[in-house]
């Protein structure tokens, strides 16, 4: 009786939640999230209507979220690891999907560049633990090219938004697609192994990473150039006392 009576309980709870509700799929069930209403490009690039479902991570445990998943034409999932790290939007590139990534919808190159990205991604997840145990110097040459790569595309992958200027102190910025396309490519080919990683962090295209790196190679040889001077002046200087010290004594060189 007793077993009975935690069982209808269990059973009301679950009810209440909507986790199980006769008469509908589990898919239908909104109560789980919040679903709203907005505006997204079909294949044809003209606007039409689609329902965005949000959910937390507790939520996601549910069923009937998970149900979802499968019926959304796209996932985007947030990463609380990416955003200790301070790259924002900290979308996960792993758990994040679309069934819109296809050569049918999709361009060729960006469909092949955002495959090898997620590829770069994969083999940088799987030798993380190796690097926390043993570090970068245990790794082979290859290995510590993907990693470098790796860094780089995580870094580029963050943007300067408009709404965080006040925070970030960095102008918003806009980027295109094929921007977006080429940007990645570059890493992705080794064009870019020279540049630090540091370089793509919070950064909007390709072109204003060349930028910045101009400006800094400049501070850097106008440093030296500074120091230089500095340099022969004192030297200029130790000679010139030199010389009178050594005239007193008669001799003259």
């Amino acid at each position: 009786v007793e077993r009975t009576r935690e069982g209808n309980d269990l059973y009301c709870e679950m009810q209440d939640s909507s986790i199980i509700s006769f008469g509908e799929v589990a898919c239908e069930m909104q109560d789980s999230g919040i679903i709203s209403l907005g505006e997204v490009a079909s294949n044809r690039r003209q606007p039409c209507s689609v329902y965005k479902h949000s959910f937390s991570s507790e939520q996601s445990q549910v069923p009937a979220p998970v149900v979802i998943f499968g019926h959304l034409d796209a996932v985007t999932v947030l990463s609380r690891v990416l955003a200790a790290k301070g790259i924002y939007p900290a979308v996960d590139p792993f758990n994040s999907t679309s069934k819109l990534l296809d050569p049918y919808y999709v361009e060729q190159e960006h469909f092949c560049v955002a495959q090898d990205v997620k590829q770069i991604m994969q083999r940088y997840k799987e030798l993380q633990d190796v690097i926390a145990i043993l570090g970068l110097e245990e790794l082979s040459d290859q290995d510590r090219i993907i990693v470098d790569r790796a860094r780089k595309v995580e870094r580029f992958l963050s943007q300067p938004f408009f709404v965080a200027e006040i925070f970030t102190r960095i102008q918003g910025r806009y980027v295109s697609l094929g921007n977006t396309i080429f940007g990645f490519s570059k890493i992705i080919k080794g064009d870019l192994d020279t540049f630090m990683e540091g370089s793509f962090y919070l950064k909007g295209a390709i072109d204003d990473i060349y930028k910045i790196t101009a400006v800094v190679i400049l501070a850097i040889v106008e440093y030296i150039l500074i120091y230089l001077v500095c340099w022969f002046g004192r030297s200029v200087r130790y000679v010139s006392w030199v010389q009178n010290d050594v005239n007193q004594f008669g001799l003259y060189l």
